[in-house]
């Protein structure tokens, strides 16, 4: 069984460099940052997990991973919603390298490689939620067709997944000065002080994949007005309702969800206290 201190310990690691690094990754809005971010995780997973057990590195990694996740649910500003469910499911797909090949170099390059695809996958998903199938007819257009869109698509999934394979072994037979200057400088960096009162509807995604909607109208040429106002009134309800959602779930709810996994909220204490006493 995991460790709840050993969790704690690697949770807090994570969660600072999230806070960290990660505040100023999405405070300048820098391309490609959650990618980096999530390869970040699976170099901390690999390396708190390393000398493991099967058994333990795989509800280990998960539990680092999500009492992450928790500790960011409670950060008093910026997105947490898709940074929570990012981090977590990125450890359980590492995790299942460990389930699949035992905790080896092998079972750590496929984790490696389960944790980067999901930097594409999840983007996917809530851009298709919410704006349809139009968003990505209109990116094909954009790029001149829909091969054109496969290919730099995969073109870019490729290009992760062999930075993750390239990492994870760099990783694995890192010596402990090298890991310890590594974790030393991704920890270095103090969270940008930036106002994060920018409402949802202004990150980014959104007002590009917004913009290439109305574009593909405007492209498509159609002349039916009221359908053209459905469906660019229905991205903007859909996001705000989302945003509201998870901006008002009561912080409560996570202590009740913590308290289902004795490993998980203990580890969460821990990390807490750690959290706290290094901030003090």
């Amino acid at each position: 069984m995991a460790d709840a201190k050993t969790v704690g310990k690697s949770a807090t690691l994570l969660s600072s460099v999230e806070v960290g690094l990660g505040s100023i990754i999405h405070a300048f809005h820098i391309p490609g940052g959650g990618h980096l971010l999530s390869l970040n995780q699976g170099v901390i997973l690999l390396w708190s997990t390393q000398d493991m057990n099967q058994q333990e590195a795989i509800q280990s990694s998960q539990s680092i991973a999500w009492v992450t996740a928790l500790l960011k649910s409670l950060s008093p500003a910026g997105k947490r919603l898709t940074p929570m469910l990012a981090i977590g499911v990125q450890g359980f797909l590492y995790s299942l390298g460990a389930l699949l090949f035992g905790n080896t170099l092998p079972g750590a390059l496929l984790g490696m490689t389960l944790l980067s695809l999901w930097g594409f996958i999840q983007p996917l998903i809530f851009t298709y939620f919410v704006f349809g199938k139009t968003f990505f007819e209109s990116l094909a257009k954009l790029v001149g067709s829909t091969d054109n869109l496969v290919a730099i698509f995969t073109g870019l999934v490729a290009l992760k997944v062999v930075s993750a394979l390239v990492i994870g072994v760099v990783a694995w037979f890192a010596s402990s000065q090298k890991r310890e200057r590594y974790l030393k400088k991704v920890t270095s960096y103090e969270g940008v002080s930036v106002r994060h009162g920018k409402h949802f509807l202004l990150q980014p995604i959104f007002l590009i994949s917004y913009a290439l909607s109305i574009g593909f109208f405007f492209m498509s040429e159609t002349q039916n007005a009221e359908a053209v106002w459905t469906y660019l009134l229905r991205p903007i309800a859909l996001a705000w309702l989302v945003f509201w959602v998870f901006k008002m779930l009561p912080a409560s709810w996570i202590e009740k969800l913590a308290k289902r996994f004795p490993v998980i909220y203990q580890a969460f204490n821990e990390a807490l206290k750690r959290s706290r006493t290094s901030n003090s």
